[in-house]
């Protein structure tokens, strides 16, 4: 088996961004699990009273954001405006020959039948469902 260390160090022959082979991560343990407890800690403390306020701290920094966007301040108003209707989503086009080159290339790195990603392919750009074999 080849180490995430070995495999990194053979990377030369490999294009940008991808210095592993297939099935070696740079990273085997993953992202680090978020501290639940700290976060747990602060929307409490954030539910709480504001003493000065006499409200909610959230609801508090809230006004604070909406006031601050009020007054141009177009970071503020992103916050807001994502965080009471969601991050708007982005739409990327990509035609059949875009997604069946893709696929191909896919199929390549992978190692799988290049015809029968491609058929998922298209599927996917169809708007079809798709059946992945066990």
């Amino acid at each position: 088996m080849v180490t995430a260390t070995e495999a990194a160090a053979n990377s030369e022959t490999r294009a940008p961004g991808r210095p592993f082979p297939p099935g070696v991560s740079g990273n085997p343990d993953g992202r680090p699990k978020k501290d639940k407890q700290f976060a747990q800690f602060v929307q409490q403390y954030l539910e709480e009273h504001d003493e000065v306020e006499h409200q909610p701290r959230n609801i508090v920094l809230l006004k604070a954001l909406y006031e601050e966007g009020k007054k141009g301040n177009v970071v503020a108003a992103r916050e807001v405006l994502d965080r009471g209707y969601g991050k708007p989503v982005q739409r990327h086009e990509v035609t059949l020959d875009e997604a069946r080159d893709v696929a191909r290339r896919v199929a390549a790195e992978m190692g799988l039948e290049p015809e029968e990603v491609v058929r998922m392919a298209e599927a996917i750009v169809r708007g079809e469902s798709i059946s992945v074999g066990a």
